[in-house]
This record gives structure tokens, sequence and C-alpha cells, in this order.
């Protein structure tokens, strides 16, 4: 008989505890796929350590600030700013990259002189036409006010420019493109559009028109003050933050929630009341639909708030669950910058310089639930030592920033730079070879094959060579020295030095080997990771050495395992970091007192997960994996080490220990 190995994480043993299934073998050979694919764990994100590919290639960078970034499809980012120089040579006020940080010098050809003064807000279409606006009133020596549009080689769009007419009396500070085509203008001080009076936000269609539906709805707009910040929700609904006191003559103080049509969202507004006691300068949808806001405010609707930084559910109400996470949040200064990634996590940048009673110099990631993610943070150093003015997060999860910062960690750092992605793969490999195969589910850049030194190969904790990398179709092929062998266990981790493989957060989706079969079923095997390997055959009847954690035999427990598959992959609990749980009574192995149900047990699951103890997903039963995570929440509290949810743990759960 054939075996092959699967892999199995000792958080996972408490599932093998079922009562023995005769399973058809075709049928349990049909769930491998399955199977290895839950085993194998992969994340994607921007871990904190700079790009240092993309900071060499900008070398000296910006001699002023950068306020804005945008991206386009093909990976080049356009920067604009204050800037009259970039890399020591003339550059004003706008410059676009490629995706390596190197200049597209041919673009600033086509821009000639450039921009007379500042660009505030730049944003690109999806023809890879590029919006500009600003304090300018001159595009390479002509006369060209406060709001362009390029063609995607730098060239004037003449026609979209006759479209505007007389165009902005003022500064034009913020730009936001619909699903539709059309154009949102925020303005710092404008009251004017092509001689109609339109105070500080106007719609125009996407030949350059205006929208004069939309500024019936509006009506007097905006004002005293700016629209700095222009947001769109996926149901159309736009928001809208600045300094602004009122819109249409009504008190609504830093921010206002608009309908599709420019109505406003009077439901919004009824729980914002009065609004913020200072400007808003920053906005974040999250996918569930809740707004992240930030700025200079410290009160809302007359009420104090977390300084600097708010979260709003969808029908405008506080999150308070996240506001009490926030601890004391931010001080010394405000919040200009906001993003969220891919994975949840929220990037805040500005000028504060401490979160929490911590030194957090300007720079910050927030888990979903609004406590701190330490670990970027640790990988930034002492941080930036200027204002974070604007964020842009690329499709493999990489940061840009660009801000006044001149340096990030004592580092020569200049208003520009970039954030590493770290695609990190594990799975226990069960071959004997040198050859690797990595699928992802994202593109490849055409530009270049990933180097090998984009990847680092781990096996049983030390680092391998990697000596070649191959690209077939959706697969990367890695050739490693030495061989691995039968049972060890593998880290790859993924950073690219420019932009190559791309996609969404674990683009790189599984890590597999060419699954060698053996004609004999070898001992087991543990291994220093914590993972163990049983023997894939179902057909011995040895059960699982509960007294050894990190060891199972090969027995019908994985006919077990694998047979529930299909109904635990679904229970998918995210816990949060501040959850309280009630116990009706003692809870052991098995819950054999009965007293407590599925619901409970999984709940104390969730609040193990939630603290780390736990890794195994919560299904509802009590087994080792709980009963070693109870342990170490014992451990922590002082309590003595039994596994088991007696009167001291429940009370310690009860009033939400860590």
């Amino acid at each position: 008989m054939l075996y092959t190995y699967l892999i199995i994480p000792k958080v996972n043993l408490e599932l093998f505890n079922l009562n023995y299934m005769n399973v058809n073998k075709s049928i349990v050979l049909g769930l491998f796929a399955l199977f290895a694919f839950q085993l194998t764990s992969f994340a994607a994100a921007s871990d904190g350590t700079l790009d240092s590919v993309f900071s060499t290639n900008l070398n000296t960078a910006f001699d002023g600030e950068v306020k804005s970034v945008s991206r386009q499809s093909d990976g080049k980012i356009i920067v604009g700013g204050s800037f009259t120089t970039f890399n020591g040579n003339t550059r004003n006020r706008l410059v676009r990259l490629n995706a390596d940080g190197t200049e597209d010098t041919s673009f600033y050809t086509s821009l000639g002189a450039g921009f007379n003064n500042t660009v505030f807000a730049t944003a690109v279409q999806s023809d890879g036409k590029i919006l500009v606006g600003g304090e300018f009133d001159e595009l390479n020596g002509i006369s060209r006010t406060y709001f362009v549009r390029l063609n995607s080689n730098g060239t004037l769009d003449t026609t979209f420019y006759t479209a505007l007419g007389s165009g902005f009396n003022s500064i034009v500070s913020a730009i936001l493109i619909q699903s539709d085509g059309k154009i949102l203008v925020g303005g710092a001080g404008f009251t004017d559009f092509n001689g109609n009076t339109r105070n500080n936000l106007v719609r125009l269609n996407a030949d350059g028109t205006e929208d004069t539906t939309f500024a019936t709805s509006i009506g007097s707009g905006f004002s005293p003050g700016d629209v700095t910040v222009l947001s769109l929700q996926s149901d159309g609904k736009i928001l809208v933050g600045g300094d602004f006191t009122t819109f249409n003559s009504a008190t609504n103080a830093g921010l206002v929630r608009l309908n599709s049509d420019g109505t406003k969202d009077t439901a919004f507004a009824t729980t914002l009341g009065t609004g913020f006691n200072n400007a808003v300068r920053a906005l974040a949808i999250q996918s569930d639909g809740k707004i992240v806001a930030g700025g200079d405010f410290s009160t809302l609707n007359g009420v104090t708030v977390q300084n600097f930084l708010i979260r709003f559910n969808a029908n405008g109400s506080i999150d308070t669950t996240f506001s009490t996470n926030l601890g004391t949040g931010f001080t010394s200064d405000g919040v200009h910058a906001l993003a969220v990634q891919s994975d949840g996590k929220i990037l805040v940048g500005g000028n504060f310089t401490t979160f929490n009673g911590a030194t957090r110099n300007r720079l910050l990631r927030l888990n979903s639930s609004g406590t701190e993610d330490t670990s970027f943070y640790a990988n930034l150093g002492t941080g930036l030592n200027n204002i974070i003015k604007t964020f842009s997060i690329q499709s493999d999860d990489k940061i840009i920033a660009g801000g006044t910062f001149t340096t990030l960690n004592g580092v020569t750092r200049n208003r520009l730079l970039r954030l590493t992605t770290t695609t990190i793969l594990s799975s226990a490999v069960t071959t004997t070879g040198t050859s690797l195969v990595l699928t992802y589910g994202g593109s490849l850049d055409a530009s270049s094959v990933p180097a090998t030194t984009d990847f680092v190969v781990n096996v049983g904790g030390s680092p391998i060579t990697v000596s070649s990398v191959g690209i077939s179709g959706s697969a990367a092929t890695l050739s490693v020295t030495p061989a691995i062998t039968n049972g060890q266990v593998v880290t790859v981790s993924y950073t690219p030095g420019v932009s190559k493989i791309t996609g969404s957060v674990g683009s790189l989706a599984t890590l597999l080997s060419n699954q060698a079969v053996t004609n004999s079923v070898p001992a087991p095997v543990t291994s220093n990771g914590g993972i163990v390997i049983v023997p894939y055959g179902c057909t011995d009847s040895k059960a699982v050495n509960y007294s050894n954690p990190n060891y199972v035999n090969h027995d019908k427990s994985l006919c077990k395992y694998l047979n529930i598959i299909s109904t635990s992959q679904n229970n998918n609990f995210s816990g949060s970091s501040n959850i309280c749980i009630s116990i009706k009574g003692y809870m052991g192995r098995g819950d054999r007192d009965g007293r407590n149900t599925v619901t409970e047990v999984r709940t104390l699951q969730n609040f193990l997960q939630s603290k780390g103890y736990l890794l195994a997903i919560p299904n509802g039963y009590f087994g080792i994996g709980t009963q070693n995570a109870v342990k170490k929440f014992q451990k922590i509290n002082n309590i003595r080490q039994t596994g088991n949810v007696g009167p001291l743990t429940i009370k310690a759960l009860n009033n939400c220990a860590n």
C-alpha cells in the first residue's frame, strides 16, 4: 500500500477526538487536496521595513513637500507637491516615477517647465488620463488655473480645459473620480466655477462640463473653510471632510455625507449633530461600511472624543469599542492620512508623536479592532521626523507614504518612501528533492522575473539556498540546496525588490511539493516547529497519544478529521481583543459535566484565539488544543495550570483577563 504524508499543526489535534468512522478510501483521497490546502498557511502584509531598492532609485528624492500620490494601472506613480527638484533635477511640483522608483523622464519632458505653484491633489482615470489640482495658475508658462487634465504622456488635454470655461477662482485641494466617470472637485477657498457661485465643491461630467443638477442639490455648498478630503462609499454616497462649519447654510462642521445626487444624508447628519470642533483631514472606508476619520479634532457635537481619530458605524454612530481600544490615543498633533489595507488593518499617518502613551512618530498601524499592531512599528525604529500627508497602497500591499519628513529611523528619506510587502508561506513539505513549486493567484509583472534574493526559504528554522527561480503560468518553481527531506517544515518569505508578482493578499496561494509517496509506513515524525506528521492511510487502529501533544500515531483519527473539514472550515470566528465571556460552570476535556453547550465552548475558544493562545479554528469541542491554550491563560494569570476551567479561571475570564 502507498502512503502519503499529511502535516497537521498540533493545535488542531483536538479535532481528532471523534468516534471512529469507516471512510471510503476514494472519498478520503478526494478530500486530500482540500485538507492540504487548509493546512497551508499564508499571509501578505507590509511589515514596516523599508523597500531599499525603491529608496536607492529615488536617490536624493524631493526638496519639498509631497502632498499627493496616485498610482497608474501599469504600476507607475504620480507624485505631486510643493517640490521644485527631484533627485537634483528641476521638477516643478509634479513627477511620474516608474514602479521601481526611477523617474519616467519622458513624462516630465511633456510637462515642460511644470507648474508654478503647489499641486495639492492628483487622480488617475481609467483611461490613463491624469487630473491635477492645486494652487498653480500656470503650466509650462501658459495660464492654467488650479485644475487641469493631462493625457497619459503628460501633455495637456486642451479639450477638457476648454470645457472648464473660466474654471475655478481659487485652490483645488481634493479630487475624487466616481465609478461613472464623473469628477468631484473639492476646494480650499474657491467660491466660483465658470462664473457661477460654487463654494468648495463641484461635480464635473467626464468631459469637464459641470453637473449642474448636483450643484442645485448642494445649494450654497461648504463654508467658511475648506474641503480637504473626499471619499466614495460602495453605495455611491459621498463623504466630504474639511475645516468648514456649514453645509448649505446649516451647521455641519468638519464632515458631511451626501447622497449620490448631492442632497444631504440627513440621518447621518443628525447622528453627528453640530459636528467636529476642528478639521477632518483624512477619511477611509472599510469593507464593512465603517468609516474611519482623522484630523485635528477633539470633540464631536460638543462631547470630548479621542484626539484626532474616530470610527463611525455605517449609520454615523460612534464605534465605541474602537475608541476604547485606542486607549489614550494620539498626542501632540493631528492625523493627516489614513488607509485601510486589504487585510483590514488601518494605516495612520500625521504629525503625532505618541499613541496610547508610547512614542510613535508620525506613522503606525492599527488592527481592525483599534489596538496597535506593534510589530509594524518595531520595524520603523524611531519613526519619521516630520509629517506624513498621504498614503497609497499598491496592489501587492506595499505602502507608499509622502509628506514633509526627511528621515526614517534617523536615515535620510526625503519626503517619499515605500515599505515592503512580505508574503509568508509555511507548510510541512513531504518531499525529498530540490524543487519547490509555489502557485499564485495574482499576475506577473512582465518587466522581470522574481530574483532568487526575493525569496527566503527556511527548513526546520534554518535558511537554505535558492539557486534559481522559474516562472510558468501561475507557478514559480524554486530550486533549493540542499535537498529537502521527508517531514521537514518549510517556510518561504517572498519580498520582491520591485513589484513582480502582484495580486490580492495571499496571492502566493499555496506551497506545494512533489507530494512524494513511499512504499512503507514510517514511524511518526515530530518537528521543532510544533508540527506533527501523520502517515496517510487510515489502516491502523492506534489512538492519538494525548500525553505528548507533539506526537500523533498514524490512525483512523485522520479519517475523522477529513470527515469534518467541510463543516469545520465554515466556523471562521474572529475574536475581539476585549471579549468578556460567560461560563456556566466547570469546563474541561470533553466538557464532561455537560453544563456548557458547544456555543459556550466556542466562545471560550474564540477568546483564547483572540489572545493568541489558540491557533485552531474554534469548533465547540474542548480537546487537547483548547486544554493547552487554557494552561497558557492560567500561567499568565498566576492560576495553577490544570488546563481545566474551574472557579478561579472562570473569575479571570469573566473579568476579561489577558
